[in-house]
């Protein structure tokens, strides 16, 4: 095998050069205001270039279409008056009273309730189909940009990423 860029035999697997640059960090220390533990995990930049593929989360998507839940319930309430017309107020002496010259009485509340059940409805469909998107890049994607990644290469010459097939005794 030699790379494809600069003809260098010195080949090394991308998973050998991502788990060459992990490192298990554990550190004790005694300071002024008492004990301390700290571990974790340190990589080095070539480590997270070799880095493999990830699969998508679903929890990512759920809360982000929570967030553009919340923001376009609040933008409908927002633009609630614009999209029914202005709103007058009669006087009847100590009361006043707000009527709106579009549309007033249980007729407003049914748009409201349509209006509302099909932007409700449109954003469950977006989840469902943002969720089954993610299902479908984890099934089918995922396992073959895995398989990609373990027949993969770095050049320890250049730094090129070079795909090989590799049989099932070599390497």
């Amino acid at each position: 095998m030699e790379c494809n860029s600069c003809r260098s035999t010195d080949l090394q697997r991308l998973s050998l050069v991502y788990n060459a640059g992990l490192f298990n960090v554990k550190a004790h220390s005694i300071g002024v205001r008492g004990f301390s533990l700290h571990h974790g995990a340190d990589q080095s930049r070539l480590s997270q270039m070799a880095a493999p593929p990830r699969k998508r989360s679903y929890v990512k998507v759920a809360l982000l279409w929570l967030l553009g839940f919340w923001l376009a319930g609040a933008a409908i309430s927002l633009m609630r008056p614009q999209l029914l017309g202005p709103r007058h107020q009669k006087d009847y002496g100590s009361a006043r009273i707000e009527q709106d010259t579009v549309i007033s009485g249980p007729v407003h509340a049914t748009i409201d309730t349509v209006i509302g059940n099909v932007i409700l409805a449109g954003l469950f469909a977006l989840l469902a189909m943002l969720l089954w998107r993610v299902h479908r890049y984890n099934r089918q994607v995922h396992p073959e940009a895995i398989r990609r990644w373990n027949s993969s290469f770095m050049c320890q010459r250049c730094g090129a990423i070079t795909q090989m097939k590799v049989s099932a005794g070599a390497a």
